[in-house]
């Protein structure tokens, strides 16, 4: 079933398309054993490319959105060579988006690239990410907001040099302001995030 599905987002008919990756999102979703058996078929590749020519705001977008993230959560995580592929659609659709159903799945998706290992950190060192990211962390919607300060408080983990790329775009005023957050795990992971900045120099300290 699985290889039909993929051979189905070759479609030319876009409803068809778009059906066929909700379906291949619930694989994905289900259990990481299923996941890694749609990441090893390829299929994160041509939704990837699906997403990165979509139109904003769509529903298309919305799914694809959604698919790709079940494809990069989970436990065990799922080899990072399968995923980082995606890394650079997930930043453009981030950027060009403003929707917070497709905003909230990309976020996700991207803090649970950026955990775990610091080699990881050097794909999501863009400048408008990070700007984006920061931007997001005072979302309204905590589902936004807290996987944003989450990647950036892996990104923080990082050398001093990627740490001070975050300090630069603002990072630090935004995060006193959301020590005032009414929100107790928006404070929270604030505090985290400001815990891996102070354990880097004297000058960031």
């Amino acid at each position: 079933m699985l290889q039909h599905f993929i051979q189905l987002l070759s479609s030319p008919h876009i409803e068809v398309v778009e059906q066929v990756i909700w379906g291949i999102g619930n694989i994905a979703g289900d259990s990481p054993m299923t996941r890694d058996s749609v990441l090893n078929s390829g299929a994160l590749e041509k939704i990837a490319s699906v997403l990165e020519v979509a139109q904003p705001g769509t529903s298309f977008m919305r799914n694809a959105s959604w698919a790709v993230s079940n494809m990069c959560r989970g436990r065990p995580q799922p080899s990072y060579n399968l995923v980082r592929g995606a890394i650079p659609c997930l930043i453009k659709v981030l950027c060009e988006n403003d929707k917070e159903n497709i905003i909230t799945d990309i976020c996700w998706a991207l803090s649970y690239l950026s955990d775990s290992a610091q080699q990881r950190l050097g794909d999501l060192l863009k400048p408008q990410l990070i700007i984006r990211l920061i931007q997001l962390m005072r979302h309204e919607n905590c589902a936004i907001a807290i996987p944003c300060l989450r990647t950036i408080g892996n990104i923080v983990t990082g050398d001093d040099s990627q740490t001070q790329l975050a300090i630069d775009a603002s990072l630090i005023p935004t995060l006193a302001d959301l020590l005032q957050h009414p929100k107790k795990t928006v404070r929270k992971e604030s505090c985290w995030v400001l815990s891996n900045i102070t354990a880097g120099t004297e000058q960031h300290l």
